[in-house]
């Protein structure tokens, strides 16, 4: 079984989507949050140019197909704690009217423990 809640329930998705572990029998979705660009750029990073900023270098690392690697821009966490991110992340959190880019391969983009 996996077991994910609020921002984990992004990363289950995503790891129960491409692992097709055959152990995975059940997958639980618990306090999933709405409007995930809208709590990005008002909650979590609140800061209009460091958001646009990393919105801009994670579109840049994306198309060169570098979804894995760590923005040389921190963002604003929880508790305001500021974090690496991998290229991911922010256009994960951007707005989902902006153009769509194909799926990268590679790892899933959360932010980087140091």
């Amino acid at each position: 079984m996996l077991l994910g809640h609020s921002l984990g329930t992004v990363q289950v998705q995503y790891y129960a989507a491409t692992d097709w572990d055959p152990a995975i029998k059940t997958v639980i979705l618990t306090g999933a949050f709405g409007k995930l660009p809208w709590k990005s750029r008002h909650i979590l990073i609140q800061n209009e140019d460091n958001y646009k900023a990393l919105a801009e270098a994670s579109l840049t690392t994306l198309r060169a197909g570098k979804a894995a690697e760590i923005l040389p821009i921190k963002m604003r966490w929880l508790g305001g704690v500021e974090t690496q991110v991998t290229a991911a992340l922010p256009e994960l959190m951007a707005t989902n009217r902006r153009a769509r880019l194909t799926a990268p391969s590679g790892s899933p983009a959360f932010p980087v423990r140091s």
